[in-house]
């Protein structure tokens, strides 16, 4: 197996792989014990360096135990076919669905690679690629950097942020704040869970404190208060009323969000049935009228939950003074 300096390699699609610290800890150990099991697979370049298509998480290991070569096999005869070979291996690499994302935008943008061509080169559909690729589109740069570093559990983003942006139609940017306020302080992926519920659906009191790292102190409140926030069917400790009137503001939430979304205020221009404005004109004016008491109905609700949490001490406000919490959750 040839051997390469590591000064030679080129590292510059190291961003295309999801870091793992605790996988990286174990592998150091083993690099030290046994050596390269392992080879690191790209292709040569004209310019003489070796461009690393996989294998990131073992130079990065090799180059903390003072290793200076490392053993490389090259899987294709330029960068484009590289790149190809690596997601054709994907049955056996097991690829998060982000990382085949981000390797078909490398072909897209760096190689200037279609849709169509991704897919008949991967014997794929042409959805399949594009459902990757609209991924990294809901992402921010800042959210994609905090994720393929490692800072923020890419579990965490696909089943608790990702839900909000995409079922509850959250803004990406509220979406950012949020992984950019929990990234990198080393929580358990259910503790982010938790703080996400919070943060999306709590007030804007309480999403400021988990912007200011108050983390320990909100998961405390969060524990405290999320059990009325599971589904209220089949809740011993409710009554049916309690029940029904937290269905109805999940329901009214819902309801909310989708008729105020921009995508949806965006399609206006394709309403044009005379049917549907004739019924849409006794609905909406229906809603209209019940607007200032549904308006006062939920405030006073606002206002006695209010009086009723402050009085059991949940959820007060915030803490005057609370240190940052980077270990909560480890």
């Amino acid at each position: 197996m040839p051997t390469l300096e590591i000064g030679q390699l080129n590292l510059k699609h190291e961003n295309c792989r999801l870091q793992d610290r605790e996988i990286e800890r174990r592998l150091v150990s083993s690099l030290a014990e046994r050596g390269q099991d392992d080879p690191i697979e790209g292709v040569h370049l004209a310019d003489g360096q070796f461009l690393v298509l996989n294998g990131f998480k073992r130079v990065r290991s090799s180059k903390l135990i003072g290793k200076t070569q490392v053993e490389c096999q090259e899987i294709g005869s330029d960068e484009v076919e590289g790149i190809f070979g690596v997601l054709r291996a994907d049955q056996k690499r097991s690829l998060h669905i982000l990382e085949q994302a981000q390797w078909m935008q490398e072909l897209r943008g760096q190689y200037k690679v279609g849709v169509s061509d991704i897919a008949q080169r991967l014997e794929r559909s042409p959805a399949w690629v594009s459902v990757r690729l609209g991924m990294l589109q809901e992402m921010t740069s800042d959210i994609r950097k905090e994720i393929f570093s490692g800072r923020f559990p890419v579990r965490a983003y696909m089943y608790a942020v990702r839900h909000f942006t995409r079922v509850k139609r959250v803004p990406v940017k509220e979406a950012e704040d949020f992984v950019k306020a929990v990234g990198g302080k080393g929580m358990s992926t259910r503790n982010i869970e938790l703080l996400a519920r919070g943060f999306f659906q709590g007030g804007d009191a309480f999403r400021q404190q988990i912007k200011e790292g108050n983390l320990n102190w909100c998961l405390e409140k969060l524990n405290q208060v999320l059990p009325s926030r599971e589904d209220p069917q089949n809740r011993d400790d409710l009554n049916e009323l309690e029940q029904r009137v937290l269905k109805d503001l999940r329901f009214s939430q819902d309801i909310m969000e989708r008729l105020t979304q921009p995508k949806r205020r965006h399609i206006q221009g394709d309403l044009q049935a005379p049917t549907f404005f004739a019924e849409a004109e006794l609905l909406t004016s229906g809603v209209l009228r019940r607007m200032p008491p549904f308006q006062e109905a939920i405030q006073k609700l606002y206002d006695q939950c209010r009086d009723t949490k402050n009085r059991l001490g949940t959820l007060p406000e915030g803490p005057s003074q609370e240190a940052n919490c980077g270990s909560a959750g480890t």
